[in-house]
């Protein structure tokens, strides 16, 4: 599986995805989910996707609060650096970089490979970052796309496989789910993708919806697993993760089906707000041309494992390709 979503291919993209169109509701809006998040999320974080990512987080470690920052660790995943981080609640100072490395060092050990610093500045502007650049790190800027509900409500105009509905996948599909990753994984083999992650993307996601703090939705084909997406949930708002299908049902308008539906499931259920991170340009502008526009910077400050002042090893940057954020 791929964590990339695949549309239908360049074709329909050159003819203009399907959009969504404001029009009346075709259901009763309800108060389906919690309207709080988990008590163990902090208020105050500015970011859409670092907000929802913490709401994630909560199933999975623990988030310590400290003055002017979060800790995030994952126990049972401490090489995940999206799991192991801090988060840092305003800019970054000139001059800070021992402070905040000692502050890493002291809350995840001077032994942990790598040092991720993500910073919640919806603006994209993270502070002076030169000391931090000399030190070996990256910094990374990546712009969410949001998608707002109009007041009216909401439908798609059109759906490239209307036979098809979405599944709402319990504990036994996403067991399902996890024996076809395996399987895709054996078969066409992703870079830093091993069995462990695997595994430990699938216990977490199962966390998430048996907490219903996620939702998972799929479309089968011929009774198999094809296409799928969670979403990660907080009061009405929904960051839409791992949109992936199965390589033998790729260019088929499964993803962009499966993501107008469940998505119009969910607006049904009182969501009004959707986020996501797009993993390329292509992605980018499919999601552009279904309604998503631009919302907040996502800024990432990451000293990969072996790195020495001003370098990255080959090894780190190709095992950073095999590893997204929702771990």
């Amino acid at each position: 599986m791929t964590d990339s979503p695949e549309f239908s291919g360049t074709g329909d993209a050159a003819a203009g995805a399907t959009s969504l169109a404001a029009v009346a509701p075709t259901h009763t809006t309800t108060d389906f989910f919690p309207t709080t998040f988990a008590s163990s999320v902090p208020p105050g974080i500015r970011t859409l996707c670092n907000r929802l990512a913490l709401q994630r987080q909560a199933a999975r470690g623990s988030i310590e609060e400290c003055p002017g920052y979060l800790v995030v660790r994952t126990p049972e995943s401490p090489t995940f650096w999206f799991g192991n981080y801090i988060l840092v609640r305003d800019r970054l100072e000139s001059g800070s970089l021992p402070l905040w490395e000692s502050r890493f060092a002291s809350a995840f050990g001077p032994e942990c490979g790598h040092r991720l610093f993500i910073v919640d500045t919806p603006d994209g502007n993270p502070g002076p970052v030169e000391d931090f650049r000399e030190a070996g790190y990256d910094l990374d800027l990546t712009r969410s796309m949001v998608f707002r509900v109009p007041s009216a409500g909401w439908r798609a105009e059109s759906v490239p496989r209307p036979e098809l509905l979405p599944e709402e996948l319990d504990d036994a599909g996403m067991e399902e789910l996890l024996a076809i990753a395996i399987e895709t994984q054996e078969s066409d083999p992703k870079p830093g993708v091993n069995m462990d992650f695997l595994c430990n993307q699938s216990r977490l996601h199962r966390n998430l919806v048996r907490m219903d703090t996620a939702k998972c939705f799929a479309l089968r084909i011929e009774g198999r697993l094809a296409a799928s997406v969670l979403y990660i949930i907080a009061g009405r708002e929904a960051l839409i993760e791992n949109v992936q299908t199965i390589p033998m049902y790729r260019r088929q308008g499964l993803c962009r089906t499966l993501l107008l539906r469940s998505m119009e499931r969910l607006v049904a259920r009182g969501i009004g707000l959707f986020a996501l991170e797009p993993v390329d340009s292509y992605a980018e502008m499919v999601y552009r041309r279904l309604g998503f526009t631009e919302g907040d910077y996502l800024c990432d400050v990451l000293r990969h494992p072996g790195t020495v002042a001003g370098t990255v090893s080959a090894a780190s940057s190709e095992a950073v390709s095999g590893l997204a954020r929702e771990g």
